[in-house]
């Protein structure tokens, strides 16, 4: 059976973009728009974490950095059909390289997700219910610089 909700895997990273990505996961998850699953329980093998990501209709990688170690996870499982997102990249597009994002880099980058994600999921899942991608976004980022 497949489950209703989007999965998401985001990278467990310490660097300032894997926080980020971890942010707004988190976001989407609190907003009922996700349903979330834990890397490193793939990792360790977890059957119970795997067959949730076998059995999602759909499935979203946050990846922090160009190591892209979510997606990676997925790939020893022979996952690839999977709506993937490099934080670090989109932060250069934002023209954040090398530091701590500010607030405004940060919403920059939530807004090209949620766009993505609105274009290419199907609508029960659409992040913004016939509105503009970002009108229904709220997020909190204690990763950013103020």
């Amino acid at each position: 059976m497949k489950q209703q909700l989007p999965v998401l895997l985001t990278c467990a990273g310490m660097c300032h973009e894997a926080e980020l990505a971890e942010d707004i996961a988190q976001s989407l998850y609190q907003q009922g728009k996700v349903d979330k699953v834990s890397v490193v329980a793939i990792t360790a093998g977890s059957f119970i974490h795997q067959q949730k990501v076998k059995e999602a209709s759909s499935i979203v990688v946050f990846d922090g950095c160009a190591l892209n170690c979510a997606k990676l996870s997925l790939d020893k499982l022979a996952i690839s059909d999977v709506y993937h997102f490099d934080i670090s990249k989109l932060l250069q597009k934002v023209s954040c390289v090398g530091e701590k994002p500010s607030l405004l880099e940060s919403l920059q980058v939530t807004q090209m997700i949620n766009h993505t994600l609105f274009s290419v999921l199907p609508k029960q899942y659409s992040l913004g219910k016939g509105k503009g991608a970002s009108e229904d976004i709220i997020a909190i980022f204690p990763c950013a610089d103020r």
